[in-house]
């Protein structure tokens, strides 16, 4: 059953009790123009973009208090790797996975 709130299920981990994603999906008529992101609640921020968007991954939103903006990242940093994997070559759903399956470890770089 879908969470009205477009909420992942949670990731079967003991690690991940207290992290949710969500999964949003937005579009304007104007520029027919359709963003999917997901927003990461544990290390706040939120990501869109990756090779099957064929846009680069892009941190499009950072919470004041998460562990993102305390490592100094901005909306508008371009996701160059995750962990040992270039980000150019993820797809958006690769790039989700790699942030779910990482535990409480995750090694992120950015071009600002």
């Amino acid at each position: 059953m879908r969470d009205p709130r477009n909420r992942l299920p949670k990731y079967e981990s003991d690690a991940f009790d207290n992290v949710e994603y969500e999964f949003r999906m937005t579009y304007t008529v104007e520029t027919d123009r359709r963003i999917m992101s997901f927003v990461d609640s544990r290390w706040g921020m939120e990501v869109t973009g990756g090779s099957d968007q064929f846009e680069p991954l892009t941190i499009i939103n950072v919470t004041p208090t998460g562990m993102a903006r305390s490592a100094g990242m901005r909306v508008g940093d371009e996701i160059t790797r995750i962990n040992d994997t270039p980000a150019l070559e993820l797809t958006f759903n690769q790039a989700l996975d790699l942030f779910r399956k990482n535990r409480r470890y995750v090694r992120v770089y950015v071009r600002g």
